[in-house]
């Protein structure tokens, strides 16, 4: 298990800390760290705060300083991730395994985000259990029967600053992608590139998604890809600019449905991607109901079932009458 850098050769965890701007005299910094997660958030602000000074949209951007920032943090976030160590500080002279890279850079506005983020505003885990509810089907009107979110379903939560944990979670198909995440993500590109991305900013803007596999996770990155699910995307709050996304998915993935999730298939003029949603509970006496992701549509005509057939009588003939003789 080694660490390679741009020509091959092994790094090691100090050199890796050393830079992103972390020199020798400052590990000391990190073992006041009372755990591995607290050593990461120094990590990470050291990070963001000279990423920017390169960034290539920056006056002063450093394409290849910028790369290899990036290079370092990406392994050193792949050990915290994977627990891989006890301590940075600890294990600076340790060798680690190499981490592939291989996505375009993303806009300076996403570490202008993250740079203030000491943990990741939002999480997407598997519900453990069948106890909580989308808190966007609720706000849509829907039943709190509908709006469960099944047992090993997809479901998306944002931190509550407060308590420090994650809350007001929602179907992976109700979620709107934050701009805090779509941010890092690049603008043109396809499942690889998107897929990388958001390895990238796991832990950073989005955690939990190590927790994905499988299809749990394509479907997830489907939905990132996807500018229609993109929250604030025209820069005013509203749906966003309805463009239709250039990637095609591959095959075999409009047959893909999660488990406990039924699927549906989104028309749109250039694309055949699927989003899987849940069901919607639509009142017969409305007059309209809303899509927490398409928005407002028509309700279908309410079809009272046909009362029942009648139930079948039995006849008995009456008992004769005795006629006296």
């Amino acid at each position: 298990m080694i660490l390679c850098n741009e020509d091959g050769a092994s790094v090691s965890i100090g050199e890796c800390l050393g830079t992103i701007g972390i020199a020798p005299p400052l590990f000391a910094a990190l073992g006041d760290a009372s755990t591995l997660s607290d050593e990461f958030k120094a990590i990470k602000s050291v990070y963001f705060r000279n990423v920017l000074l390169c960034h290539p949209d920056g006056a002063n951007g450093d394409a290849t300083e910028f790369d290899r920032l990036r290079d370092a943090f990406g392994r050193l976030k792949a050990l915290y991730e994977l627990s891989s160590v006890d301590s940075f500080a600890d294990e600076c002279t340790r060798l680690a395994p190499p981490v592939p890279s291989s996505f375009p850079p993303v806009s300076r506005e996403y570490y202008e985000r993250m740079a203030d983020e000491p943990v990741p505003p939002y999480r997407v885990e598997l519900a453990v259990n069948g106890r909580s509810r989308c808190t966007e089907c609720l706000a849509a009107n829907v039943s709190p029967f509908d709006a469960a979110i099944a047992k090993g379903g997809v479901r998306v939560g944002s931190l509550d600053r407060r308590s420090g944990s994650y809350a007001r979670w929602s179907h992976l198909g109700c979620w709107r992608v934050p701009r805090s995440v779509w941010a890092g993500l690049p603008g043109a590109g396809g499942y690889r590139d998107t897929k990388g991305a958001l390895q990238a900013v796991s832990e950073v803007a989005l955690s939990g998604l190590s927790g994905l596999a499988g299809g749990d996770r394509l479907i997830f990155v489907y939905h990132c890809m996807d500018r229609k699910n993109w929250a604030d995307y025209d820069g005013t709050g509203n749906e966003g600019s309805g463009a239709v996304p250039t990637f095609a998915p591959p095959p075999g993935v409009d047959q893909y449905a999660p488990s406990n999730e039924p699927q549906c298939v989104v028309p749109t003029s250039n694309s055949q991607y699927v989003t899987p949603l849940e069901p919607q509970y639509v009142s017969p006496s409305s007059e309209s109901h809303y899509d927490p992701q398409y928005g407002t549509q028509a309700a279908p005509q309410y079809q009272p079932s046909p009362p029942p057939p009648p139930e079948r009588q039995h006849f008995e003939p009456p008992a004769p009458q005795y006629q006296p003789s």
